[in-house]
């Protein structure tokens, strides 16, 4: 993982905060001056129409694009967060819960220039917030292990090794803080 804009190895193009602020002329044309592969933004070794990687889906529109290939003018159209819900229902159709997946930008304090843009689950029915490995990673911050409980429909009180971090910062991909 490499961000040519940055010069970074932390995070990706696609996960540019700062590159993906920019207009979608001014990132082509960057992609196009410094010899960027279109398909995958890993590498100048080869072109798109050479790229091995399969084409990349859009975080804001589902199309086959990089995200930050995105074109307002050409794709416009709500973030494709927006449209995946999954619907959870009693058997006696008594109890509802509904569970979004959305995109968002996660940030720590004590690492401040540091973002990552993941997918999360809304779900009000949850008393945890659960985050892969990765993502705390990629954020280069510290996580205590822990033992968590989970009662699920198969089993009950399961333990499963996990990690806890505090203060975890969520702001919408669209800008929106919450």
């Amino acid at each position: 993982m490499f961000c040519f804009h940055c010069q970074k190895e932390d995070h990706s193009l696609n996960d540019c905060k700062d590159f993906l602020a920019f207009d979608f002329d001014h990132r082509k044309t960057f992609l196009r001056e410094n010899r960027i592969c279109f398909n995958c933004l890993e590498t100048t070794n080869h072109i798109a129409k050479k790229c091995d990687q399969k084409k990349p889906e859009c975080a804001t529109c589902a199309q086959r694009h990089a995200t930050a290939l995105h074109d307002p003018q050409r794709h416009p159209s709500e973030p494709k967060a927006d449209t995946k819900c999954t619907r959870v229902r009693g058997s006696h159709q008594t109890t509802k819960s509904y569970a979004k997946i959305v995109l968002v930008w996660l940030r720590h304090p004590f690492v401040p220039d540091r973002e990552v843009l993941t997918y999360a689950q809304l779900d009000d029915q949850s008393t945890a917030v659960l985050v892969k490995e990765s993502v705390f990673e990629r954020l280069g911050i510290e996580a205590s292990p822990t033992n968590i409980k989970v009662s699920t429909v198969l089993s009950k009180d399961q333990l499963i090794a996990s990690y806890r971090v505090r203060d975890l910062e969520v702001s919408g991909s669209l800008g929106m803080t919450s």
